[in-house]
């Protein structure tokens, strides 16, 4: 058990050491872990004290300073930091336009200790955030020599599995310091609480070998994850003090050190002063992240870009970026999965979370998710283009459907032709009427689905106003080796009149090629005309002219060349409103004719029955924009073809 001193050593002692402004005084504080009972230590107040919260140094001597903490203490001021104070130092220095100046505590070692125990910074810190000004998050711990040895074995001491004291401080500098460093406990106090350490010595010290502090960057690489990394420099020539003498210069000297074995110049500055006020000791928080916002999009669509932010948290700084799937469909692409902002392409229908993780370079991480919900394109369908003898024309979008959900909307709108009224324009089968005989209406129909998914096409309407005097059963044709044969029949005619066959190549301009007159069978009759010049795809009509000489007009068909089997032929190309769709091959059953965009978007489709052989169909494009299209024929799913078209 250590004797207690005399109860006169547990007074404050204060020997004025220096007054010029600024003071550096003698104090003692009692302790019963010293032989002494007491630990004496000079203080020093800058001449500004009080107009700020200062920094604070504990500086630790060495071995050649010890003392009795009382009659001895002006041993202490033998070298560096207290010497520089005695001298009339100011310890006053200017870091990012903000002067600051420092606090020092330097307490003097007892001679029954061979080492620096940590108690006694642990015991200055104290004392200064009870009795000084000091600012808690700038307090600065270093030494000199055994001083310096006494600065390692404080920043690793982790008596009784207390790894948290270098939390308390911003930053620590062993200078030629002997090795007193715990090797077990240097990450988990050094770099789990992240303090920033410069050391210093000389590569030709004699009195404590290099090999000290080598020895400590040895611990410091093999944890291999400190964060800031430790700072090392070595001297090239200065032996043992002027490791101390360079190290602890208030100017901004330039020496020659050692870089990987290699002689460089190396200026200090910052200095060693100035690199304390770089280091604040904070609580350290785990930096923001954020991954964006949640995004959808609509196949063909299949890549989208995601915008990440992230931020550090007080001096934290983001050093790394990771994007990583948490869920969703295969087969995706993170193209930059290392980087802020990213693209993932090759997406399809479904729901992804992408997650947006980032670290700092305190290796703290914030993690952040965004969804990504990818839709199936729906399929608008208007029904297939019509001719009708009234002022009246239903439309219908029944054969509409989405992959994602039922279909929530209807939106349809005249987009060409004389004004006409919609109504039950929001639903799927509105009623066109005050429609004009002659002319051609064009209508898009919009639907959106449960999803939010949106998808249009058009169709169209052409009035043959004036009834037909003779009533068609129907009127076909087909392409033979003679020639194109047209073929029609009536259910009843009435009075007299005829039938002028007329053709046309693009469906808008007709030219009258032949005439046959009605029977004047009331019952009806069978007709047929064969156009044999023709060679190519051709649009036909019928004219009927009644005895009162007033012209009616059949529906257009459309007659193709002989294909080969398999190909479809879209003609005109280019087209300016109607194009020709023919198909010879065995696929029967439920056909679709889908136009794309340049983009890959359907915007018009069609949809009917294929029951033999031959295929013959119209979609009217005069309501879409110039610029090349795909028409894509599908037959169940047994034969699927497609032909680009121009459109003018």
């Amino acid at each position: 058990m250590r004797t207690m001193k005399t109860p006169l050593l547990f007074a404050l002692l204060q020997v004025i050491i220096l007054t010029a402004g600024a003071q550096q005084v003698a104090k003692t504080i009692p302790n019963s872990s010293t032989p002494e009972g007491l630990i004496g230590f000079l203080e020093f107040r800058p001449s500004d004290y009080g107009t700020q919260k200062h920094p604070l140094i504990v500086f630790l001597h060495g071995i050649g300073e010890r003392g009795n903490g009382t009659t001895q203490i002006n041993n202490v001021t033998a070298n560096a930091i207290p010497k520089f104070c005695a001298a009339g130092a100011t310890m006053r220095f200017t870091v990012g336009g903000v002067t600051s100046s420092f606090v020092v505590l330097s307490p003097q070692l007892s001679t029954g200790f061979g080492y620096w125990p940590p108690f006694y910074v642990r015991e200055m810190i104290k004392y200064a955030k009870a009795n000084l000004q000091i600012d808690t998050n700038r307090i600065y711990v270093c030494g000199l020599s055994l001083g310096g040895g006494g600065t390692w074995r404080a920043i690793t001491d982790a008596t009784g599995f207390d790894y948290t004291f270098d939390s308390k401080i911003a930053a620590a500098a062993p200078v030629c310091g002997t090795q007193e460093e715990t090797d077990a406990d240097f990450y988990a106090t050094i770099g789990a609480n992240h303090l920033p350490v410069w050391a210093f010595h000389s590569m030709d010290d004699g009195t404590v070998p290099v090999g000290c502090t080598q020895h400590a960057e040895i611990l410091g690489n093999m944890t291999g994850v400190n964060s800031p990394a430790i700072k090392f420099t070595y001297y090239q020539t200065g032996g043992h003090s002027g490791a101390w003498i360079n190290a602890f210069d208030t100017g901004h000297i330039t020496r020659t050190t050692i870089v990987g074995g290699v002689a460089t110049s190396f200026t200090a500055n910052p200095n060693l002063y100035e690199w304390f006020l770089m280091h604040t000791r904070e609580t350290f928080t785990a930096p923001t992240a954020s991954a964006g916002p949640a995004k959808t999009i609509v196949l063909p669509v299949s890549s989208v870009t995601l915008n990440g932010t992230a931020a550090g948290t007080g001096s934290g700084v983001i050093t790394s970026y990771s994007w990583t799937k948490i869920s969703g469909p295969a087969g995706e692409s993170i193209q930059t999965p290392a980087a802020v902002n990213t693209t993932i392409s090759s997406l399809t229908q479904g729901v992804y979370v992408f997650r947006l993780t980032v670290t700092d370079n305190h290796g703290l991480s914030t993690s952040s998710n965004v969804t990504i919900t990818v839709l199936g394109a729906p399929v608008a369908n208007p029904g297939a283009a019509q001719t009708v003898a009234a002022a009246t024309a239903n439309l219908n979008a029944a054969g509409s459907f989405s992959p994602n959900g039922p279909i929530a909307s209807y939106v349809w709108t005249q987009v060409s032709g004389p004004a006409a009224t919609l109504t039950n324009a929001n639903t799927a089968t509105p009623v066109a009427s005050s429609l004009v005989g002659g002319a051609t209406y064009g209508f898009q129909l919009t639907i959106t689905d449960n999803a939010g998914a949106t998808a249009s096409a058009l169709t169209s309407v052409t009035v043959m106003f004036d009834l037909l005097p003779a009533s068609l059963k129907y009127f076909e044709g087909s392409s033979t080796g003679n020639g194109n044969i047209i073929s029609w029949a009536t259910a009843a005619e009435q009075g007299t009149g005829s039938f002028d066959i007329q053709r046309s190549t693009d469906g808008i301009n007709f030219n009258t090629i032949g005439s046959l007159p009605f029977s004047g069978n009331p019952g009806g009759n069978v007709y047929s005309f064969t156009d044999a010049g023709a060679g190519h795809t051709y649009y036909y009509r019928l004219v009927e002219t009644s005895g009162t000489g007033k012209p009616a007009f059949s529906k257009s068909i459309v007659v193709a060349r002989a294909l080969k089997t398999g190909m479809i032929s879209a003609f005109p190309n280019p087209v300016m409103a109607n194009l020709a769709i023919a198909l010879n091959n065995d696929s029967k059953g439920t056909t679709k004719i889908i136009v794309h965009d340049p983009a890959g978007r359907v915007v018009q489709s069609q949809s009917l029955v294929k029951s033999g052989n031959q295929l013959n169909a119209v979609i009217n494009m005069s309501g879409l924009p110039k610029g090349i299209y795909m028409v894509e024929v599908v037959i169940g799913n047994a034969f699927r073809s497609t032909q680009n078209v121009l459109k003018q």
